[in-house]
């Protein structure tokens, strides 16, 4: 693997975890059940400094689930946070408007262009460390 390839995978992995971060914040905020990292009410908005920068949807589930998925749309306009711009605000918050009716309904119609990029998040959601 090339340097720079290497540089961009370790780049976007650590913003991926950076963002999980950011969602578990939120979750522990914001009142959402304590065994998810987003509950699923179905939409949730990526807001970067006050303007919005991407769409999570979470698919229903039943209580107790402990693998789950969370499909995440970022816009070109996102940018992976990192320790380089500490004025960048990342916030995931409830959707004003959950305007998606099931995933096959958020994939038809979610905004997607040029730079953007999806995300598939495969959760599980347990109690303990692995290899604990």
């Amino acid at each position: 693997m090339k340097v720079k390839s290497r540089r961009t995978w370790l780049n976007m992995t650590l913003s991926l975890m950076a963002t999980a971060l950011v969602a578990l914040a939120v979750a522990k905020t914001s009142a959402i059940s304590p065994r998810a990292q987003l509950d699923p009410t179905g939409g949730y908005e990526i807001l970067q400094n006050g303007i919005r920068v991407g769409e999570i949807y979470v698919p229903e589930r039943d209580p107790g689930t402990t693998q789950y998925v969370e499909h995440w749309v970022l816009y070109n306009s996102y940018v992976y946070p990192s320790k380089n711009q500490p004025e960048l605000k990342t916030e995931i918050r409830v959707a004003q408007k959950s305007s998606y009716e099931s995933e096959a309904d958020f994939f038809a119609r979610v905004p997607f262009g040029p730079g953007f990029r999806y995300v598939r998040a495969d959760c599980t959601d347990i109690d303990r460390l692995p290899g604990r």
